[in-house]
């Protein structure tokens, strides 16, 4: 197994009612076997006041492979986490997504654009989207009530999905 990780912050600015920051990154790196995870987090600008976290933006890179198997990820949002009340917000989220797996005739590109709201005092998390690959239209809602116990829900709709042109053909017989 290997574990790396790095954290660079060039600028932190502390005063009695806030903390500024800039150009805060983190990378990291786990390997093991035939399997690798690499995340990167960037935010350009942040600020700490009034028990209340903000960044205009933050960005989340996600690189993950297991033999022939991967998933590239890109998520783009403002965040604000207030402390005081246990709420975080990421209210305009924007994702582009790859997919390799050998049940899927080619990679599967895919964007995303929603928000979610987390109330953690509450133990809920709503997230609406809207997705699109090639020609097909996603939306859709998803909750999560109770982290200890957690029931879920969701509405999902599509107007078309052609699972025939993204699956190899002969995918039906490798389910028995």
């Amino acid at each position: 197994h290997t574990l790396e990780a790095k954290l660079d912050l060039p600028r932190l600015q502390l005063n009695k009612s806030a903390i500024n920051g800039n150009k805060l990154s983190f990378t990291g790196a786990l390997e093991q076997a035939d399997e690798s995870l690499g995340v990167a987090v960037q935010m350009p600008a942040f600020e700490l006041n009034n028990k209340i976290f903000q960044s205009a933006e933050i960005s989340a890179d996600f690189d993950l492979k297991q033999s022939d198997r991967a998933l590239l990820a890109k998520f783009v949002t403002p965040l604000n986490l207030n402390i005081e009340t246990q709420q975080l917000q990421l209210s305009d989220i924007t994702a582009k997504l790859t997919l390799a797996h050998p049940k899927l005739s080619a990679p599967l590109a895919a964007k995303l654009a929603g928000n979610m709201t987390s109330d953690f005092t509450e133990q809920e998390v709503k997230t609406s989207f809207t997705a699109k690959i090639d020609d097909s239209e996603i939306t859709g809602n998803l909750g999560v009530k109770s982290f200890r116990h957690p029931s879920y829900t969701f509405d999902i709709g599509a107007n078309t999905l052609d699972l025939d042109k993204y699956l190899h053909a002969d995918w039906s017989k490798q389910l028995h």
